[in-house]
């Protein structure tokens, strides 16, 4: 939740189609497991944003490797 909080421009619940308490309630603990509706697109968030960054740091860290001999 906190990944997708900082990535976001907009709100986070309006990506997962909950409510914004909701989404409070999840950063504070108050609430630990949200419904697989919400989970499941929360991971899909989550992939999606995620996956380019590690591509990025693979391609960047292959770019500045010594050439195998």
């Amino acid at each position: 939740m906190n990944f997708l909080m900082g990535k976001l421009k907009t709100t986070v619940a309006t990506e997962l189609g909950g409510s914004q308490r909701s989404v409070e309630r999840y950063r504070t603990g108050e609430r630990n497991t949200p419904p697989k509706a919400i989970t499941g697109r929360m991971d899909a968030a989550v992939r999606a944003r995620w996956q380019p960054k590690v591509r990025d740091r693979r391609r960047r860290a292959a770019a500045t490797a010594p050439a195998p001999r």
